[in-house]
């Protein structure tokens, strides 16, 4: 981990105090700044006697006095400004070299890119040192990226362990924090650990009478329909309509009115553009019988009997593939749920037609 640059101080043993060079003067630097890109046999012997005096003066090397020089020609700097930023160029200079060193918790990779850091600082070469700074960020970043996936998951290991104890909403709380460590990008874990909060906040409410963790669910089924949109995912987009529309059909069965019944029918209706009987038949078959009952929940609640109608019609659908040889308890329940909405319909016509077809719907379900 990298600390803050420390200040480098004269009584320290490095640098010239207040920026100031003694008994050097300003008129003496450009001529070395000159030859900074010449070899070093082409500085004569006043301007080596200088140089051997900022090597004292600045805790520093020939080599890196002369590279000190070049970044002030790469600056433009003025022959008056020059001894002062000499100064400040070598006190950032120590401060990257005492720096370079290699952590007792660094990887491997990240230790040996250090070494080539120190390697690359001792030259003055700060182009290759910047890349190599860049490459051990991108480690390090990687590193956090995994520490937080790593932490993520355990989260989502403590709502686990909170869903095996029907602890729905201390399963939620920590279904959430997973979802919060996990870092943007990784889409893929952020959608998971939502889905798993929305379930465990939906339980809450159903299992527990809890109308404001069923809303929250709704909520969190929301944001995922943002996440999974239907142009790439749809299938996932429609599973996710799904599950809003029943969080939508328990709040509504709950609240009086309408509004949130009809919510559930639109996510229901949704969710069957994309959850077809060719792509999914009993996913099909199931959001039929979802829709089924939103409609006759509603039907109960309004006058007439076209809601009622729409329901029979869900049902009729769902049991073409909720047959009895492949998925017993779900065609019984549908069958059942078919009689209660031909019942209604039946209580509100004349005749005993749909009032004998309800009764030929509880029988079969109770086969």
């Amino acid at each position: 981990m990298w600390g803050s640059a420390p200040k480098v101080s004269a009584d320290r043993g490095s640098t010239a105090a207040g920026g100031d060079i003694i008994g050097i003067l300003p008129e003496q630097l450009p001529a070395i700044l000159k030859a900074a890109t010449d070899p070093l046999e082409r500085l004569n012997a006043e301007q080596r006697d200088t140089i051997a005096q900022l090597e004292r003066q600045l805790g520093s090397t020939q080599e890196q006095i002369l590279g000190f020089f070049r970044f002030i020609g790469e600056a433009g700097i003025t022959v008056e400004a020059m001894p002062g930023k000499l100064v400040e160029i070598a006190e950032h200079y120590q401060g990257l070299v005492a720096q370079a060193a290699a952590a007792p918790s660094d990887d491997p990779e990240t230790a040996r890119l250090k070494v080539e850091l120190h390697a690359a600082l001792e030259r003055v070469d700060l182009d290759r040192a910047d890349a190599i700074l860049a490459e051990i960020l991108g480690a390090q970043d990687r590193d956090l990226e995994r520490r937080a996936l790593e932490a993520a998951a355990t989260c989502a290991q403590r709502g686990q362990v909170a869903m095996t104890r029907l602890r729905y909403r201390e399963a939620a709380a920590h279904f959430a924090a997973a979802v919060n460590r996990v870092p943007v990008a990784r889409e893929t874990e952020r959608i998971d650990y939502l889905n798993r909060q929305a379930l465990a906040l939906y339980l809450q409410g159903e299992e527990f009478g809890d109308n404001p963790a069923l809303q929250s669910a709704a909520d969190a089924w929301r944001a995922l329909l943002i996440l999974c949109p239907v142009e790439r995912v749809p299938l996932d987009w429609a599973m996710t309509q799904n599950n809003l529309g029943t969080a939508l059909l328990r709040l509504g069965e709950r609240k009086s009115g309408t509004a949130r019944l009809e919510q559930a029918v639109a996510a229901y209706d949704a969710a069957l553009k994309e959850r077809t009987r060719e792509r999914g038949p009993l996913q099909w078959a199931t959001t039929q019988a979802n829709r089924g009952t939103a409609l006759l929940r509603l039907g109960e609640r309004e006058a007439g009997t076209a809601r009622l109608e729409q329901a029979v019609a869900a049902y009729d659908a769902a049991l073409k593939e909720y047959t009895r040889e492949r998925v017993p308890l779900q065609w019984a329940m549908t069958e059942n749920n078919r009689g209660n909405a031909l019942l209604r319909l039946g209580e509100r016509e004349s005749g005993t037609a749909r009032l004998e077809q309800a009764v030929t719907a509880y029988v079969e379900a109770l086969k």
